[in-house]
């Protein structure tokens, strides 16, 4: 009996690890705050970034990856080989994430989005 219970508390701890290291990166619709001009939509490792700009509209695919150095929260950008770059969202840039009145936020460098 106790050899089961200690199985049971073993597999359920396993089980709860792997659904917070699943959880760990973004997912849904951000919107710029400040011009809603902009939309990030994250899913799994993957961002499709979409810009307004006059009466264009521009949509670029990319990869992000979180990481932390020194206390600091980066997220670095990357696109593959011959896909167009959006420059405002290249390479690394600081990164923090939370909650303002119920509503989830991500900022990136100094640019504030609000997810939908």
């Amino acid at each position: 009996m106790k050899k089961t219970l200690s199985m049971i508390l073993l597999v359920c701890v396993l089980a709860l690890s792997v659904l917070t290291l699943a959880s760990c990166g973004l997912s849904g619709e951000y919107v710029d705050e400040a011009t809603s001009s902009t939309t990030l939509k994250f899913s799994g490792k993957n961002v499709t970034i979409t810009t307004q700009v006059g009466a264009a509209t521009l949509t670029y695919n990319a990869q992000y990856e979180i990481t932390e150095e020194d206390d600091q929260k980066y997220i670095t950008f990357s696109y593959e080989e011959g896909e167009e770059v959006n420059h405002l969202f290249n390479g690394k840039k600081s990164f923090s994430e939370g909650k303002v009145d119920g509503k989830a936020f991500i900022e990136i460098g100094i640019s504030k989005f609000i997810k939908k």
